[in-house]
């Protein structure tokens, strides 16, 4: 299973700079692509705001929200939920980035339990944009492409 935070699946619906590169990694999987329920609702509000500030048109946001919804569910891209577990081991991710590690390393909540989620689902690779998320997911043993 690969996992694919936000950042990244944004990419595969709006054109950003880098969004061929995501689009070659998704075309190379095997496997529909893993996000956490948690993506869903980050992707409405990353699309609104784009919207809000003209980067996107007029209603395009419902739009692509629809899109978004369609493809998970005709399977293309997997929500999985956030259970007590993967919430227990996103706190201990907290505390590992921010308290041990020297120097630390900030992630956001929504960070921590998007890594988390990938941790827990075992996946086999972390498909993420944010730079500090990706070295937080280097060091936790997941590879990311």
């Amino acid at each position: 299973m690969n996992y694919w935070d936000t950042s990244c699946l944004l990419k595969l619906y709006l054109h950003e700079a880098d969004s061929d590169r995501y689009t070659a990694l998704l075309r190379q999987q095997m496997t529909p692509v893993t996000t956490s329920i948690l993506g869903e609702t980050e992707f409405a509000f990353a699309v609104a705001r784009r919207e809000s500030d003209g980067s996107i048109g007029a209603g395009a946001a419902n739009e692509l929200v629809r899109v978004f919804l369609r493809h998970c569910g005709e399977g293309r891209i997997q929500l999985v939920g956030v259970s007590p577990a993967i919430r227990e081991l996103a706190a201990s991710i907290a505390r590992r980035f921010h308290l041990q590690e020297k120097p630390p390393l900030p992630l956001r909540a929504l960070d921590g339990l998007h890594l988390a989620t990938a941790l827990t689902h075992r996946a086999g690779s972390f498909v993420t944009a944010d730079q500090r998320l990706a070295t937080a997911a280097r060091l936790s043993g997941v590879v990311v492409p």
